[in-house]
């Protein structure tokens, strides 16, 4: 029952469920000033007030972002080889390239939050000045921001094609992220931003139809799907 159990695409399934849940959970985190507005938006001395004053809070919801993304990364991975594995020869080659680069830009960006922020958030509060190279290491990381944003869309854009080329999930759920990263990639192109949180309401679709029974494949696939995750008997010895 474990070798049944545990096939490919429940394993993506959970993941891809996971990694949005935790991302999504440091998402309403209350990171605010004392007026109750959140710190997305600030600019950067209030900005740095809100960090000094709630390490804490800005810590987690970073870790969160982090791990969300790690896990997201994981679960995208294993999708990626089960729609090589359907027939897909071109979107399932793209898909991950652009993911993996954005990826990294935004760990960098989280990495910052993680680091120089909360440099910077002390020497504000101890001197009543921003450091000198604060606002352009700001700018820096706020082009990293736009690029991922880009590259993730893209990526989801061919999964989407993926999906449609290998119909591994319903047709409608290709249309949809097509169509879905196409609209958010215009709107980022026309405000320059769009948040994070829209890049992981799609892969929590595609986790929960991956782990309905109508979408299981035949018992002798999922059999060998299982053996692929669950250890032989003779590694067991």
């Amino acid at each position: 029952m474990k070798n049944t159990f545990w096939t490919q695409r429940r394993f993506i399934g959970i993941a891809l469920i996971l990694g949005c849940v935790l991302f999504l959970s440091g998402t309403p985190l209350p990171v605010t000033d004392s007026k109750g507005t959140f710190i997305y938006g600030l600019p950067p001395q209030q900005w740095l007030g809100v960090v000094f004053t709630h390490p804490t809070l800005w810590w987690w919801a970073s870790v969160l972002f982090l791990s969300g993304t790690l896990v997201t990364l994981l679960g995208f991975a294993q999708l990626t080889t089960l729609l090589r594995g359907a027939g897909d020869q071109a979107f399932s080659y793209l898909g991950p390239i652009a993911l993996v680069f954005g990826a990294v830009l935004w760990v960098i960006h989280l990495a910052f939050r993680l680091s120089i922020d909360f440099w910077a958030a002390q020497v504000t509060a101890s001197t009543g000045v921003l450091p000198v190279f604060y606002v352009p290491l700001t700018q820096w990381t706020d082009v990293l921001f736009v690029v991922y944003t880009i590259l993730t869309f893209l990526a989801a854009a061919a999964y989407g094609g993926a999906l449609l080329s290998t119909r591994l999930l319903p047709r409608w759920l290709g249309w949809v992220t097509i169509a879905y990263s196409l609209f958010f990639l215009g709107l980022t192109a026309a405000f320059g931003n769009a948040p994070p949180l829209l890049h992981h309401l799609l892969p929590i679709v595609m986790g929960i139809l991956l782990l309905l029974r109508r979408y299981q494949v035949p018992a002798g696939s999922q059999r060998a799907e299982g053996s692929t995750l669950a250890p032989t008997p003779s590694a067991q010895l």
